[in-house]
């Protein structure tokens, strides 16, 4: 993969290949940063650089022996370590090894642009599963850097998604970044440092890797997808700088996976949970939506719960009177003025709190429906919190 292949982020790109023009590879680094950023793309694109045999000025010359094998991923003195769980082929000890096919096949076809759920649906594994990086892995890890280079430069480990290790694998991993072999690299690869081992942290060079920008999402959308200008800042503005989310919009022909309408309907469910009159009614409603929420997949229930932390946001704008900054029309902008009484600097937080920790509960294999039921009683909770205004 070359630099030229990931669009945008010029100024970081400039930065990894003028620390190889003058010699300053650290051998470890943690590329960070949230969903829909091209961090597996760089590290892969910085790591073919690195053992490019005829690297320019500003890229891999893409046509070396060495070049070669890294478009194929196939170089072997380039190793990759993800998470992995047991499947239908793989029942027992699984590693990342026993997955590098798929592996191989998801990177290229995505360009290395892909979100933890493709690729749990890449190896079919069980929504039901939490996929890890286990001890085996770590310690084929510390097995294979411990070899000389068969013919690259630099040996390269790429390590996607090491929040996902157990405390056992990433002491493993540890020992091996305090006393790294001669002339390797290792890559690690994070959307959460904040659930990384400190000790981790410490010895890596952090490489922050920020949220896409609306103008080339929107670039982007119309040179893949033929939108309008109006059509593609639209999705830019839905996909909050996740340019996988832009691309599942793009791809439903410009509509979200979960709208702003079925938000809307079930805060009026809770509003109404705070009422004698209307409890028993409204508590139905609330499980027959949980039980909808379940059913609805992984992917959607994320989608439900993103779209409802950026209405929140939308809602508490529009209270502090920066309605021009409320990107939305008809009977979602009436929603956002009709229910600013209720989310105000006292409670904006708990809400996206709220969303923020039942999202990343989902992406662990919670109980979709109790979770459901459970935010809609606590969404209720906060709702009566006075607002300081009134």
């Amino acid at each position: 993969m070359l630099f030229s292949d990931i669009f945008g982020y010029d100024a970081l790109k400039n930065r990894l290949i003028k620390s190889v023009h003058e010699n300053r590879v650290s051998h470890s680094q943690l590329l960070f940063g949230p969903e829909g950023t091209p961090k597996l793309a760089l590290a892969i694109a910085y790591a073919q650089y690195v053992n490019c045999l005829s690297r320019t000025e500003n890229d891999s010359c893409g046509v070396c022996s060495s070049c070669v094998k890294y478009n194929h991923l196939a170089h072997p003195d380039l190793h990759f370590i993800y998470p992995v769980a047991t499947t239908k082929e793989i029942d027992s000890k699984p590693k990342s090894r026993d997955f590098i096919a798929p592996w191989r096949e998801l990177v290229l076809e995505t360009r290395a642009n892909f979100s933890l759920t493709d690729w749990y649906d890449k190896i079919g594994m069980a929504e039901t599963k939490q996929a890890i990086i286990n001890a085996e892995d770590a310690g084929e890890v510390v097995r294979t850097l411990a070899l000389k280079a068969f013919e690259a430069d630099y040996k390269v480990l790429i390590l996607w998604m090491v929040e996902r290790m157990n405390p056992t694998s990433a002491n493993r991993l540890l020992k091996v970044l305090e006393e790294p072999p001669e002339k390797t690299l290792f890559l690690l690869i994070t959307e959460d440092p904040d659930q990384i081992l400190s000790t981790i942290l410490s010895r890596t060079q952090l490489i922050k890797i920020p949220a896409m920008s609306e103008a080339v999402i929107v670039t982007q959308l119309q040179n893949r997808f033929d939108f309008s200008l109006a059509e593609a800042a639209r999705i830019a503005l839905l996909s909050e700088g996740n340019w996988l989310t832009a691309c599942r919009i793009a791809q439903a022909g410009g509509q979200e996976g979960a709208s702003a309408g079925d938000f809307i309907e079930w805060l009026r469910d809770i509003f109404r949970l705070g009422t004698s009159r209307f409890w028993a009614e409204a508590s139905l409603s609330v499980l027959q939506r949980a039980a909808v929420f379940a059913r609805s997949g992984r992917e959607s229930q994320k989608s439900f719960l993103l779209m409802a932390m950026r209405m929140v946001r939308f809602v508490m704008l529009q209270g502090l009177g920066a309605s021009g900054m409320v990107k939305l029309e008809g009977a979602e902008a009436k929603f956002t003025v009709d229910f600013s009484p209720f989310v105000h600097a006292d409670n904006a937080p708990l809400y996206y709190d709220l969303l923020q920790e039942s999202h990343n509960n989902i992406e662990r294999n919670a109980n979709a429906q109790l979770l459901f039921i459970d935010l809609s009683y606590q969404f209720e909770r906060i709702m009566r919190i006075p607002n300081p205004k009134q």
